[in-house]
């Protein structure tokens, strides 16, 4: 499958999958050099969730680059996914005055990308590109 075939925002979109899991594996080498503060999660709650969401962006990002048949549908669950994590987890986890001050900010991001998400796969074109 030539790039020229592919809808730009698929891949834009791909990229932007991409760079959400690079950052999620980044955070897995954060992981091994955190100091000895007190944090309100374990610690391998941090790796167990940077390799989970990681691996499903990476997922993601190939399948929908590749044009899998299954990746406009795998890359909404896990949007709306993690979209309820990220809100579980910020609003029953992380405790600390910083979570909490910053909580609006994350959550008006995160609908953001989740919106841009959805636009991008309800496109007529993109869809079509996916049904061929």
């Amino acid at each position: 499958m030539t790039s020229k075939n592919r809808p730009r925002p698929v891949t834009w979109l791909a990229a932007g999958v991409l760079t959400f899991s690079v950052m999620q594996f980044v955070g897995i080498a954060a992981w091994f050099t955190l100091p000895d503060i007190p944090i309100s999660v374990p610690k391998g709650y941090l790796l167990l969730k940077n390799v989970l969401w990681g691996s499903v962006g990476l997922i993601a990002a190939v399948a929908l680059f590749f044009r899998c048949s299954w990746a406009p549908k795998f890359t909404y669950i896990g949007a709306i996914t993690y979209a309820a994590w990220l809100g579980i987890d910020r609003l029953l986890l992380q405790r600390s005055d910083f979570a909490i001050s910053s909580f609006p900010f994350t959550f008006g991001a995160m609908t953001l990308c989740f919106l841009i998400v959805i636009w991008v796969l309800t496109r007529p074109s993109v869809r079509q590109y996916y049904e061929e």
